[in-house]
């Protein structure tokens, strides 16, 4: 089975498409693309770690959904964002997120995108 790293690596590759005139690579997200789908989730982070129970509370799962929505609509802003939300299977592993354990796994996916992804641009940057 892939680390949450490897496969972050994996789909961020995936999204490289091609390179512009200037050397730009393109088809990766930007940055805060990937910040803001991260901010997002964070606040309901925090508030899992607090919850005193295994089982998420309805408040909490509603606020996911409610992250689910959110994401659902930046797919439809975003063509590029709408591969990374699919290939990344966020969306899957929201719906699956009924106790704390699950979503702490989910926010610690969404980690290794942004880490990885703040990694593939400063090397693309500095291969030209």
């Amino acid at each position: 089975m892939k680390s949450d790293m490897e496969y972050a690596e994996e789909v961020i590759k995936s999204l490289i498409t091609f390179r512009d005139k200037w050397g730009n690579v393109k088809g990766l997200l930007t940055v805060s693309q990937i910040r803001n789908i991260l901010a997002m989730s964070a606040d309901i982070y925090n508030s899992v770690l607090e919850s005193p129970t295994e089982n998420l509370s309805e408040d909490l799962l509603d606020r996911i959904s409610y992250l689910t929505v959110r994401l659902y609509y930046e797919a439809g802003r975003n063509q590029l964002v709408k591969k990374f939300i699919e290939k990344a299977k966020l969306i899957e592993k929201l719906k699956n997120a009924k106790t704390k354990k699950d979503y702490v796994d989910y926010y610690h996916y969404m980690e290794a995108y942004k880490e990885f992804s703040d990694y593939m641009y400063k090397w693309y940057r500095n291969e030209k």
